[in-house]
């Protein structure tokens, strides 16, 4: 698409910034558990899993409390790559 527009010296560059995934922990957990390959995995799973939903959320809450910040503007930031 961007060659179509005119452009011919296009590169990109790896950016690691932290991202805004939610005002809270528990914003944060729905996040996960709707877009990312957690929710995915859980909707693949059916039943099985369904009933490790549990668990698997305990494992990404601690995960999130311990690697991410709430920072000023209310974003729970978590690391980007």
């Amino acid at each position: 698409m961007v060659r179509a527009t005119g452009f011919n010296r296009i590169s990109f560059d790896r950016f690691d910034t932290d991202i805004c995934i939610g005002r809270t922990l528990e914003d944060a957990l729905e996040f996960a558990m709707a877009l990312v390959p957690v929710g995915e995995i859980i909707r693949l799973a059916g039943d099985i899993g369904e009933e490790r939903k549990g668990q698997l959320t305990a494992t990404l809450r601690e995960t999130f409390a311990g690697h991410s910040r709430a920072m000023e503007s209310q974003c729970h930031l978590a690391p980007g790559s």
